[in-house]
Protein backbone atom coordinates (compact mmCIF):
# COMPACT_ATOMS: atom_id res chain seq x y z
CA UNK A 1 0.00 0.00 0.00
CA UNK A 2 1.49 3.35 -0.98
CA UNK A 3 1.87 6.35 1.33
CA UNK A 4 -0.96 8.32 -0.25
CA UNK A 5 -3.40 5.44 0.10
CA UNK A 6 -2.39 5.01 3.77
CA UNK A 7 -2.91 8.74 4.30
CA UNK A 8 -6.40 8.72 2.73
CA UNK A 9 -7.27 5.59 4.71
CA UNK A 10 -6.19 7.18 7.99
CA UNK A 11 -8.20 10.33 7.25
CA UNK A 12 -11.33 8.29 6.53
CA UNK A 13 -10.98 6.20 9.68
CA UNK A 14 -10.18 9.18 11.89
CA UNK A 15 -13.12 11.10 10.40
CA UNK A 16 -15.43 8.20 11.26
CA UNK A 17 -18.37 10.58 11.27
CA UNK A 18 -21.94 9.41 11.26
CA UNK A 19 -22.83 11.51 8.21
CA UNK A 20 -20.50 9.90 5.69
CA UNK A 21 -22.17 9.10 2.38
CA UNK A 22 -20.82 7.50 -0.78
CA UNK A 23 -21.76 9.34 -3.98
CA UNK A 24 -21.20 8.31 -7.57
CA UNK A 25 -19.18 10.75 -9.69
CA UNK A 26 -21.58 10.21 -12.62
CA UNK A 27 -24.61 11.51 -10.69
CA UNK A 28 -23.02 13.51 -7.83
CA UNK A 29 -26.31 14.06 -5.98
CA UNK A 30 -26.98 10.29 -5.86
CA UNK A 31 -25.35 7.98 -3.35
CA UNK A 32 -25.39 4.39 -2.20
CA UNK A 33 -28.58 3.52 -0.35
CA UNK A 34 -30.23 0.52 1.22
CA UNK A 35 -33.36 -0.76 -0.53
CA UNK A 36 -34.79 -2.81 2.33
CA UNK A 37 -34.15 -6.04 0.42
CA UNK A 38 -30.40 -6.02 1.07
CA UNK A 39 -29.53 -4.82 -2.43
CA UNK A 40 -27.60 -1.55 -2.56
CA UNK A 41 -28.76 1.01 -5.10
CA UNK A 42 -28.33 4.70 -5.93
CA UNK A 43 -30.71 7.21 -4.39
CA UNK A 44 -31.11 10.93 -3.93
CA UNK A 45 -31.35 10.08 -0.22
CA UNK A 46 -28.17 8.07 0.39
CA UNK A 47 -27.65 5.95 3.48
CA UNK A 48 -25.35 7.31 6.18
CA UNK A 49 -22.29 5.18 6.89
CA UNK A 50 -19.54 5.15 9.46
CA UNK A 51 -16.13 4.46 7.94
CA UNK A 52 -14.53 1.96 10.31
CA UNK A 53 -11.39 -0.16 10.37
CA UNK A 54 -11.97 -2.97 7.90
CA UNK A 55 -13.45 -6.21 9.17
CA UNK A 56 -10.69 -8.09 7.30
CA UNK A 57 -7.86 -6.12 8.86
CA UNK A 58 -6.23 -2.83 9.69
CA UNK A 59 -5.19 -1.98 6.11
CA UNK A 60 -8.81 -1.89 4.92
CA UNK A 61 -12.01 0.03 5.63
CA UNK A 62 -15.57 -1.12 6.08
CA UNK A 63 -18.72 0.96 5.65
CA UNK A 64 -21.17 0.37 8.51
CA UNK A 65 -24.67 1.85 8.49
CA UNK A 66 -24.80 4.34 11.33
CA UNK A 67 -26.30 2.90 14.49
CA UNK A 68 -26.65 -0.66 13.17
CA UNK A 69 -24.68 -3.87 12.67
CA UNK A 70 -25.25 -3.71 8.89
CA UNK A 71 -22.37 -3.36 6.45
CA UNK A 72 -21.84 -2.62 2.80
CA UNK A 73 -20.49 -5.76 1.12
CA UNK A 74 -20.29 -7.48 -2.22
CA UNK A 75 -21.89 -10.86 -2.63
CA UNK A 76 -22.03 -12.66 -5.95
CA UNK A 77 -20.41 -9.54 -7.45
CA UNK A 78 -23.42 -7.34 -6.52
CA UNK A 79 -23.24 -4.71 -3.80
CA UNK A 80 -25.43 -5.43 -0.78
CA UNK A 81 -26.08 -4.17 2.74
CA UNK A 82 -26.40 -7.02 5.23
CA UNK A 83 -26.25 -7.81 8.95
CA UNK A 84 -22.76 -8.81 10.05
CA UNK A 85 -22.77 -12.61 10.53
CA UNK A 86 -19.21 -12.92 11.98
CA UNK A 87 -18.04 -15.22 9.16
CA UNK A 88 -14.63 -14.85 7.53
CA UNK A 89 -16.25 -14.59 4.11
CA UNK A 90 -18.44 -11.70 5.29
CA UNK A 91 -15.40 -9.93 6.77
CA UNK A 92 -13.59 -10.18 3.43
CA UNK A 93 -16.65 -9.14 1.38
CA UNK A 94 -17.25 -6.10 3.61
CA UNK A 95 -13.66 -4.83 3.46
CA UNK A 96 -12.35 -2.39 0.89
CA UNK A 97 -9.34 -0.27 0.02
CA UNK A 98 -9.91 3.35 -0.96
CA UNK A 99 -7.57 4.19 -3.83
CA UNK A 100 -6.90 7.84 -4.61
CA UNK A 101 -5.23 9.35 -7.68
CA UNK A 102 -6.99 7.00 -10.11
CA UNK A 103 -9.94 9.30 -10.76
CA UNK A 104 -9.95 12.97 -11.72
CA UNK A 105 -12.68 13.40 -9.10
CA UNK A 106 -13.19 11.03 -6.19
CA UNK A 107 -11.67 7.66 -5.36
CA UNK A 108 -11.91 4.08 -6.45
CA UNK A 109 -13.14 1.58 -3.90
CA UNK A 110 -11.29 -1.71 -4.34
CA UNK A 111 -12.52 -5.09 -3.14
CA UNK A 112 -10.29 -6.67 -0.50
CA UNK A 113 -11.17 -10.24 -1.47
CA UNK A 114 -10.90 -9.60 -5.23
CA UNK A 115 -8.00 -7.12 -5.55
CA UNK A 116 -8.52 -6.54 -9.28
CA UNK A 117 -12.18 -5.59 -8.82
CA UNK A 118 -13.64 -2.21 -7.93
CA UNK A 119 -17.07 -0.83 -7.06
CA UNK A 120 -18.80 0.18 -10.27
CA UNK A 121 -22.08 1.89 -11.01
CA UNK A 122 -23.56 -0.15 -13.86
CA UNK A 123 -26.75 1.50 -15.12
CA UNK A 124 -29.31 0.30 -12.56
CA UNK A 125 -27.14 -1.60 -10.07
CA UNK A 126 -23.81 -1.43 -8.27
CA UNK A 127 -21.35 -4.29 -8.57
CA UNK A 128 -17.65 -5.09 -8.34
CA UNK A 129 -15.90 -5.51 -11.62
CA UNK A 130 -12.51 -5.59 -13.31
CA UNK A 131 -11.42 -2.35 -14.92
CA UNK A 132 -10.35 -3.01 -18.51
CA UNK A 133 -6.70 -2.13 -19.20
CA UNK A 134 -6.32 1.60 -19.81
CA UNK A 135 -9.98 2.23 -18.96
CA UNK A 136 -10.50 5.42 -16.94
CA UNK A 137 -14.28 5.61 -16.71
CA UNK A 138 -16.20 7.51 -14.06
CA UNK A 139 -18.32 4.38 -13.48
CA UNK A 140 -15.58 3.33 -11.03
CA UNK A 141 -15.17 6.67 -9.19
CA UNK A 142 -16.88 7.56 -5.92
CA UNK A 143 -16.95 10.57 -3.60
CA UNK A 144 -16.92 9.80 0.12
CA UNK A 145 -18.12 12.81 2.10
CA UNK A 146 -20.48 13.98 4.79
Amino acid sequence: MNTITKFILSILIVANCEATKIYTVIFPTYGIAETGTGVATLSGSPTKFEVVTGLAGISTVSFKITGTNRYLRHFGSKLRIDDFDQSDSFKAEASFLVISRRCQIGERIQSFSYPKKYLRFAESWIDISNIPEGYENRDYCWIIKD
